[in-house]
């Protein structure tokens, strides 16, 4: 094994003086509205007297404002109508209500997606029009695994337009079931 010749005092000075210099350019810059050039480095090291440089300056802090507790009795907050029409269906299939009305997670075993976890489900949301209860994970749609991002998309894209959706669902239990959607013709009532 051969061994290795230790540093001698000079070239670790040079190092670091070399490290010390490009620092000092790199700070001259970025204080300086304009571009820099080789003369800016003999200005740099004219000014510099060995002493550290100052710590940056700390960024400002922003707070969030804060809101008032709200005064309005709980009988005068807005509550959803029972006796109002049901949302139609095209409204609740868009992307955004179906990431808004549930929290849909991919699942990885090591890098490999394992399909997709759907939680807090609302109970108007197409999730639950459908049958995919909390803690589900659909691991394939209409014949096509969840093994990729890919498939995760088009899982999105056939929630939100195809007639008929053929998922296949793991349980929290670990049992799987298929659940058969088909959107309702027209002028027959929704689930």
């Amino acid at each position: 094994m051969a061994r290795s010749k230790p540093l001698r005092p000079g070239v670790v000075a040079a190092a670091t003086g070399l490290l010390v210099l490009a620092g000092l350019a790199a700070w001259w810059f970025l204080r300086a509205d304009a571009p820099m050039d080789a003369g800016d480095v003999d200005d740099l090291m004219e000014e510099w007297d060995g002493a550290p440089l100052p710590p940056p300056a700390a960024p400002p802090t922003v707070t969030a404002p804060r809101r008032a507790p709200s005064s309005l009795p709980d009988a005068m907050v807005p509550q959803p109508d029972p006796d109002a029409a049901p949302e139609p269906l095209a409204a609740r299939r868009t992307q955004t209500r179906l990431f808004g009305t549930a929290q849909v997670k991919p699942i990885y075993d090591r890098y490999d997606v394992q399909g997709v976890r759907v939680t807090r489900i609302a109970p108007d949301s197409f999730w639950a029009t459908v049958g995919v209860v909390e803690g589900d994970v659909v691991v394939e749609v209409n014949g096509e695994l969840i093994d990729d991002p890919e498939a995760m998309v088009s899982l999105m894209n056939q929630m939100t337009s195809a007639p008929v959706l053929l998922l296949r669902v793991r349980g929290a239990d670990g049992a799987e079931r298929l659940i058969d959607y088909r959107v309702p013709r027209p002028g027959s009532p929704t689930r």
